[in-house]
């Protein structure tokens, strides 16, 4: 029996990148799929599997894990039991030292390239394309490595280190310190104790050599790549955390802006749901009703068959009495008549329900084969169909629009909190409101 235990959707990114990752259970055993969730992103499924072959002379000391193929869409791959690289010893202002040099031995663990994949750096294209227009001319760089080094993407198991992850894999020239600067950004995101011990972004860079000036190009850089992969759907949250922290009321602003976008995207995910959860009462109650006036058909067959055993005992009366039969005689002309009538009116409801509950099947039917279990192409769809019907609500509905005033303490605010405030205010259809910030120094 097949079991998904876990699913991940990158539905938001350009349609040639969209992929699924399933990890399934099947017969006890365990293995991950990943799935082209677009028709566009089958050549990118071909790409990652040759990158398989170009990272095998990458690396001194990782093995690449195998793949087998289920279809042109879909990769299987093993589903490994070990320890990924990330570093275990936690952050503190007194253990700092120590804790670097784990972090410098798991970062040095997962570039140790071969000298085949390394060359002083020359500008590209295709690095054009992808990270933009920067200058690194001479710097150590390598190529066809696997570009998300993230910690988690490597695993340790009995049989040696392996790389678990490989979707992306460039063959131009990359600067290994770019590399490095992604693999500690992500581990910065998602180590909670260097945060909460006080260690700013630009410091915990510093630690390991990278200049003030290198972490702004990198995040220029790192904007580019997410802006590459997911295009029009790059969500401003991702922004404010990869992106220079800016002061200038026009870029917060456009922040604020882009977020609301965001925003708004769940919000009319939100009343896509409703009406379809509305559709559907509305079906239930239909087919209730269909239900119910079968149950009074058959009822009223009932009652009818009840009566014609009745005029047969009335029949075999009139045999023994011929006066009384004469009488039946007329009646049962009448009888006959509203038998037929009766008949065509009970078929005639039978069909209009059948009709009813024909085209509800198709619908479910079409609904299950367009969609399947694919939740998120769904979603998708839904958004687009009422996109514009959602933008074109304005104030202009309201017969009376009073003015709202909201005020919100500032004092000793964090930065993401207030922006994530202001959002919240900003995120309305609805425009005759005014918005008052007081540092009120409490």
């Amino acid at each position: 029996m097949r079991k998904v235990l876990y699913a991940k959707f990158n539905s938001m990114r350009r349609e040639p990148f969209q992929m699924a990752t399933f990890i399934v259970e099947e017969d006890g055993k365990k293995f991950v799929e990943k799935k082209a969730l677009h028709a566009d992103a089958i050549s990118t499924m071909n790409d990652f599997r040759s990158h398989f072959d170009s990272l095998k002379s990458a690396y001194k000391n990782i093995q690449i894990l195998p793949y087998t193929d289920v279809d042109e869409k879909t990769m299987k791959f093993e589903f490994l039991h070990g320890n990924n690289v990330m570093p275990e010893i936690s952050y503190t202002k007194s253990n700092e030292d120590d804790w670097k040099l784990e972090v410098e031995k798991s970062l040095a663990l997962i570039t140790d390239y071969t000298d085949s994949v390394k060359a002083p750096f020359e500008m590209s294209n295709g690095f054009k394309e992808v990270l933009g227009d920067f200058d690194f001319a001479g710097e150590p760089a390598v190529k066809n490595v696997n570009f998300d080094a993230n910690f988690d993407n490597f695993i340790q198991t009995e049989a040696g280190l392996f790389c678990i992850d490989y979707e992306w894999v460039f063959d131009f020239l990359i600067p290994v310190e770019y590399i490095k600067y992604r693999t500690l950004l992500y581990f910065y995101y998602h180590t909670k104790d260097v945060i909460q011990n006080g260690l700013k972004k630009e410091e915990f860079f510093e630690l390991f050599g990278i200049t003030l000036e290198k972490q702004q190009t990198f995040a220029e850089m790192e904007y580019n790549f997410q802006q590459y992969v997911f295009g029009q759907n790059l969500s401003s949250d991702y922004m404010i955390q990869y992106r220079k922290t800016v002061t200038s009321l026009d870029t917060l602003n456009k922040s604020i802006d882009d977020l609301n976008e965001y925003i708004k995207g769940f919000s009319l995910h939100q009343m896509n749901l409703d009406d379809m959860i509305e559709n559907y009462k509305k079906a239930v109650e239909e087919q209730n009703r269909g239900l119910e006036e079968l149950r009074q058909e058959v009822a009223k067959r009932d009652a009818a068959i009840a009566e014609l055993q009745a005029r047969m005992a009335r029949f075999k009366r009139a045999i023994k009495n011929p006066v009384y039969g004469g009488s039946l005689v007329v009646k049962r002309m009448k009888f006959k008549k509203y038998k037929k009538e009766f008949d065509a009116e009970t078929d005639r409801k039978l069909a209009e329900i059948a009709v009813k509950q024909k085209e509800q099947d198709e619908r479910i039917d079409a609904f299950n084969e367009k969609y399947g279990d694919n939740y998120e192409s769904w979603i998708l769809d839904l958004e687009k169909e009422y996109l514009a019907e959602a933008e074109s609500h304005d104030d202009a509905s309201f017969t009376y629009q009073p003015k709202f005033s909201i005020l919100i303490p500032v004092y000793n605010v964090q930065e993401d909190m207030l922006i994530t405030c202001i959002d919240s205010v900003r995120n309305q259809t609805y425009t005759n409101w005014e918005l008052v910030l007081v540092d009120d120094c409490s």
